[in-house]
């Protein structure tokens, strides 16, 4: 709990949900990067972007190769696609943006500074609203980029079919991680 929040707040934070996968953008998918939106349901509702960088190639590295011939030991490519989501989670290899005031009004000038903003530039500091620059994301971010394991599993499925359909990879075989 953060010095400022008050129980009450710090208990009403613990509530947000994502309430909606909004989809993924496909241009960013062609260029190799995966761009994903979620709604994070709370008091308000509030759009987020998260763009893993470089999530193609990693996805086709040579970490995991194709092979027929041992599909008992092989790993699917469902699999394959929550490691990679995890590895550019943890290495934070991300953009991020969110639609609430918090993010706007006292987080977006250090994220652009950071270069992890996703959406538009913001050239005004915050010196009224943060005047001490710190952190660079807010509670929906957070949300999203420290709990993966709650949207990995559901957002997998679309990412799957997005690289399959646009013909990314042409395999849904078998991996095997070497």
């Amino acid at each position: 709990m953060a010095k400022r929040d008050t129980e009450r707040r710090f208990e009403k934070r613990l509530q947000y949900t994502i309430d909606d996968y909004g989809g993924i953008d496909f241009g960013e998918l062609e260029r190799g990067h995966l761009q994903i939106y979620f709604l994070v349901k709370g008091t308000q509702d509030y759009r987020i972007t998260v763009k893993f960088e470089n999530f193609v190639p990693l996805l086709k590295s040579d970490r995991f190769i194709y092979r027929r011939d041992v599909q008992m030991k092989g790993i699917s490519y469902s699999h394959v696609i929550k490691i990679c989501l995890q590895e550019v989670v943890d290495t934070f290899d991300v953009k991020v943006a969110c639609e609430c005031p918090d993010f706007h009004y006292r987080f977006a000038y250090i994220a652009t500074q950071q270069n992890i903003k996703v959406t538009e530039p913001e050239h005004r500091p915050p010196d009224i609203t943060n005047p001490e620059r710190v952190g660079y994301v807010c509670k929906h971010l957070f949300m999203i980029l420290s709990k993966p394991s709650k949207w990995i599993p559901r957002i997998s499925p679309m990412i799957k079919k997005a690289t399959l359909g646009l013909g990314i990879v042409d395999r849904d075989d078998v991996y095997t991680r070497e």
